[in-house]
């Protein structure tokens, strides 16, 4: 037996014996005296707990490789750990960290290092001493850039920035030619740097929930790219190109305009995945043709109305409550401005049902055919 699954306290036989200890889900506020006994220990897991400190003879576990302390109320660490010269694993997600200490640069053999879900605004200006790290992870903190170091670790391969406020890529991901997964997603992003093929291993990249306005095409020049994720954004259209198809495509909440949503779906076969449901689009499609013909419907009897009366509207105005509420009503028995008033509401509101969709210019609208076999039951049924 040459692991531990409950209180140290509680130790059984020699505590030189004991390479992992399992701490997990012991609701544990401090870690039981006693720990420097356990002089061979490799791993140390206690997620899940309530610590509060970690005791400085930790430092004394000079063969401790992974340390996972997730999901506790760790605000800060004993300097002592620096000691633990063979560290390469250091979890420390969900705790209550607004700082990192400086001396955790010195911690060499880092490979993985995560610091999801506290309170950071930065992170230590040495990190970069970390030259073997492969893994690293700040997700869901306030931090807005990297250290200037961190162009050493020319080893990373995955690096996860998701929900924080970088407002620029980050220029030092540019010396990382290993990284292949990149997540920037809930991020003030609105454009990629040019240098973004150079990392040529890229193969994951997520940037959801940024602020993109247009889609940024250099993606499309990533030689290994098999995966975007791009979701929520701003970018109204995509140029349809062979350069796509490759990609698994992750597009939903995007206001595509209505030619480039029918380009897409019918290039939806070619995509290595798309996203963007082709039957689901199918269905609002056939939703915003049909507030469409009622669009026209409503409109042509708008007009026959109010030319009636001599009034005479510029199209555009049509869409303004301006020009109704400057009716007026007296020209109309109360009957007929009951007629009106019901059509200028149900106007309106197809109106609404279309924007919803993302349909915005009246060019757009007047170009939604009604699907064959809807025009009688909509004849029977316009307002």
């Amino acid at each position: 037996m040459n692991y531990m699954c409950g209180n140290v306290s509680e130790g059984l036989g020699n505590p030189l014996q004991y390479k992992y200890l399992f701490l997990n889900d012991k609701g544990l506020e401090s870690l039981p005296p006693g720990l420097s006994a356990y002089k061979n220990c490799l791993k140390i897991l206690a997620p899940n707990n309530q610590l509060t400190e970690i005791p400085e003879e930790i430092g004394e576990l000079s063969k401790l490789e992974m340390l996972h302390l997730d999901s506790n109320h760790l605000s800060a660490l004993p300097a002592s750990l620096v000691n633990c010269a063979n560290l390469h694993l250091l979890y420390l997600e969900k705790n209550r960290f607004t700082v990192l200490p400086e001396w955790l640069s010195d911690l060499k053999k880092m490979k993985d290092f995560f610091v999801h879900k506290n309170q950071l605004r930065q992170l230590p200006l040495g990190l970069g001493n970390m030259k073997d790290l492969q893994h690293f992870g700040c997700s869901y903190n306030s931090i807005s850039t990297l250290p200037e170091s961190m162009v050493n670790c020319t080893k990373l391969e995955t690096i996860n920035l998701q929900t924080n406020k970088f407002a620029k890529f980050p220029e030092q991901l540019r010396s990382m030619p290993n990284l292949y997964r990149i997540n920037l997603a809930y991020n003030p992003l609105s454009e990629l740097p040019e240098w973004l093929p150079e990392l040529t291993e890229l193969k994951y990249l997520t940037l959801s929930h940024c602020n993109f306005k247009a889609f940024p095409e250099i993606v499309l020049q990533c030689p290994n790219l098999e995966e975007l994720r791009i979701e929520s954004n701003q970018f109204k259209n995509i140029l349809i190109s062979d350069k796509l198809f490759p990609l698994r495509l992750y597009i939903k909440g995007n206001p595509l305009r209505y030619k480039n949503r029918l380009e897409l779906m019918g290039n939806a076969e070619k995509f290595r995945y798309l996203s963007y449901n082709a039957v689901t689009e199918k269905k609002k499609l056939q939703y915003a043709q049909k507030a469409a013909w009622y669009f026209r419907g409503i409109r042509y009897k708008l007009n026959k109305e109010l030319l009636k009366k001599g009034i005479v509207y510029e199209e555009q105005r049509i869409f303004t409550n301006d020009f109704f509420d400057s009716l007026d009503t007296n020209l109309f028995t109360d009957i007929k401005w009951m007629e009106i008033s019901k059509l200028v509401e149900a106007f309106k509101q197809q109106i609404n049902n279309l924007q919803i969709l993302g349909y915005e210019t009246i060019e757009e609208i007047e170009n939604l055919e009604c699907p064959v076999g809807l025009v009688d039951d909509l004849y029977k049924t316009q307002p």
